[in-house]
C-alpha cells in the first residue's frame, strides 16, 4: 500500500463515517486505479481534465463544494488550489463517490434485472458518467448502448478490472 494512502487511512474513516456501505479498501482501490495515490495527478480530457487522487473534474468539485474556487473551466487548478491536498480532496472525493453510489444503489433496487453492483456501477458513473448505468440493459453498457462505443466500452472494462484488482477480487 502506498505511504499516502497509509497516513489517510484515519481520514477515509472519518469520512466514511457518513458513507458507510463504501468500503475502506473500495476508496483504497479506487484511488489507486485513478491516480496511483498520486495527489498532483492530473489528466487531461474531453471535459476539461481531472485532478487529483479521485481525478475529480472541475464539475465534480463543484457539485460538492459549491464553486471551484481558483480553479478556471478546462484548466489544471493552480498550485495552491485545495484539489491537490490529500485530505479536503479524499473529503470531496468520497461525498462525491457516496452521492453516486446511493443513485445507483436506488436506481438499480428499481431495476432488479440489472446484476451490476451498486460499487462497480458508481465506479461507472465515476469513469463515464451514470447514464450509461442508468441507459444500459445490465448496468455495464455494450458497444453501442447508452451512447457509449468501443472506447468508451473498453475504458469502463479497464477501469473496473484495475479496481478489482487492487481489491484482489480479479
Amino acid at each position: 500500500m502506498p505511504k499516502l494512502a497509509q497516513q489517510m487511512a484515519p481520514t477515509i474513516g472519518r469520512e466514511l463515517d457518513n458513507c458507510p456501505e463504501l468500503p475502506p479498501a473500495w476508496v483504497h482501490a479506487q484511488v489507486m486505479a485513478e491516480s496511483t495515490w498520486k495527489p498532483r495527478a492530473w489528466s487531461t480530457d474531453g471535459n476539461g481534465g481531472a485532478a487529483g487522487l479521485y481525478q475529480l473534474s472541475r464539475s465534480a468539485w463543484t457539485s460538492v463544494e459549491g464553486d471551484a474556487g481558483t480553479w478556471r473551466a478546462g484548466s489544471k487548478p493552480p498550485p495552491r488550489h485545495p484539489v491537490w491536498e490529500p485530505a479536503v480532496h479524499l473529503r470531496v472525493g468520497i461525498a462525491y463517490t457516496c452521492r453516486n453510489l446511493h443513485s445507483m444503489t436506488a436506481h438499480l433496487a428499481a431495476h432488479p434485472e440489472k446484476k451490476t453492483s451498486p460499487l462497480d456501477a458508481m465506479a461507472v458513473c465515476h469513469v463515464a458518467g451514470c447514464a450509461r448505468v442508468t441507459n444500459s440493459a445490465t448496468g455495464i453498457p455494450v458497444s453501442g448502448e447508452a451512447g457509449c462505443g468501443e472506447q468508451c466500452v473498453t475504458t469502463i472494462r479497464t477501469y473496473l478490472g484495475n479496481i478489482h484488482r487492487h481489491l484482489g477480487t480479479r
